[in-house]
């Protein structure tokens, strides 16, 4: 690679600096910027105020823009491949989760621009499942092999998290279902993934649902070690992006009443095998 990459810790994550993204990249250089996704599996650049529509530009050149979104999430108005995060309790992705892993086809990475950072907190864990798969167990690697688990639209236990315990949870509107094999193939590097996530994952298919919520906690608690973590402390106009296929992330809530503003893409990616 030609660009500057700068670990933030061992196991995932890196700055890329003197990058500017307001501007087209060369074949090669976004040849970089992907092969530093799939080596870091997240990567930051500092100092970039892009509008929306070099957002668009620059997250085409890593691959096709995704137009359509569940209804739970906003977009920008006149640029649908934008959604837009608001901060607070309601709005934040205060949970761990892959985007939109709902989809037959959850994207390949997210592209997030910060265009309004609170002064303090709003950070932003992200952790690496190739590395949470190589740290189970070759008796439970053998016991997940060909297991495949349904993934939808938040499940209830990532909703309680976002509205007081004594208020219904709201709908979240997205009715759709997919199924994806529990560990999958990453499709450039070949490495194994954990692929399951507490926010959108609900069931393993043929187990009975005591045996696969016990399996779900399991993971679940496992992919959260701090070992396999990186934090990353936003300013206004960063951009982060990060590969959706093999890295979880979750939103802190930790700011009150002060403004944190999203503007993210996501590139499409393949059906998970």
């Amino acid at each position: 690679m030609t660009i500057g990459a700068f670990r933030i810790t061992g196991t995932l994550g890196a700055e890329i600096r003197g990058v500017d993204l307001s501007k087209p990249l060369s074949k090669e250089l976004a040849a970089d910027i992907l092969a530093a996704l799939c080596e870091y599996g997240v990567i930051f650049f500092r100092d970039q105020e892009i509008t929306p529509e070099q957002h668009i530009a620059f997250s085409a050149q890593l691959g096709p823009v995704r137009r359509v979104y569940p209804p739970y999430l906003a977009t920008l108005e006149g640029h649908p491949e934008v959604t837009v995060l608001k901060g607070g309790k309601q709005d934040s992705a205060s949970f761990w989760h892959s985007d939109l892993s709902s989809s037959a086809e959850p994207p390949m990475a997210s592209v997030l621009a910060m265009k309004e950072a609170p002064v303090y907190g709003g950070d932003t864990m992200f952790a690496d499942m190739t590395a949470a798969y190589e740290a189970l167990s070759d008796r439970m690697k053998d016991y997940l092999k060909g297991l495949r688990a349904v993934h939808g639209g938040p499940t209830t236990k990532t909703i309680r998290i976002l509205v007081p315990i004594d208020e219904e949870p709201p709908d979240s509107g997205d009715s759709q279902r997919s199924s994806h094999p529990v560990v999958c193939t990453h499709p450039v590097t070949g490495r194994k993934i954990l692929f399951v996530n507490p926010g959108f994952t609900y069931h393993i298919q043929g187990l009975p649902a005591y045996e696969a919520d016990a399996i779900l906690d399991f993971l679940f608690s496992h992919q959260q070690q701090v070992e396999f973590q990186c934090r990353w402390r936003w300013k206004k106009g960063d951009v982060g992006i990060w590969d959706n296929r093999s890295v979880l992330h979750h939103a802190i809530y930790d700011y009150g009443e002060q403004e944190r503003l999203i503007y993210r893409t996501n590139v499409e990616g393949v059906s998970p095998s």
